[in-house]
């Protein structure tokens, strides 16, 4: 699938382990739910007005991709590179985003869940403490 188009794709509840969607267009039209994605390569993919939730995501090269306004909704995204990736107006409530570097990821305007927001602000290196202390 590296470089292909694919308008109105749809592949849900697929066992696709190691994938190359390596800068495939998928821009406003795909449907990718509840598969295991683990470790696909989606480097410079467009991901744009997707809908993505309940994937594993987990170690996938995320890497210059963009998932703007893409819906993430509990996909587990632990220990996926995300440098230069853009999810700005993404929605990622209830996705394991610990491994995002913010100094490197474009979230402008995502939305998370405010338990997601501790992991996110210590990969910038930031030393968070109870209120009150």
């Amino acid at each position: 699938f590296e470089g292909a188009d694919l308008f109105r794709f749809d592949l849900s509840g697929s066992n696709v382990v190691g994938a190359k969607f390596f800068r495939a267009r998928f821009e406003h039209s795909a449907k990718i739910c509840r598969n295991n994605l683990k470790y696909a390569d989606l480097r410079g993919a467009n991901l744009a007005k997707c809908d993505l939730s309940g994937n594993n995501l987990s170690y996938a090269l995320l890497d210059e991709g963009d998932f703007t306004e893409a819906l993430l909704l509990g996909c587990d995204l632990g220990g996926a590179s995300t440098r230069y990736a853009r999810f700005n107006g993404a929605d990622l409530r209830g996705a394991n985003v610990a491994s995002f570097d913010l100094r490197t990821t474009e979230m402008r305007g995502a939305r998370i869940n405010e338990s997601q927001m501790r992991g996110l602000l210590e990969n910038c290196e930031l030393i968070i403490f109870p209120d009150g202390r």
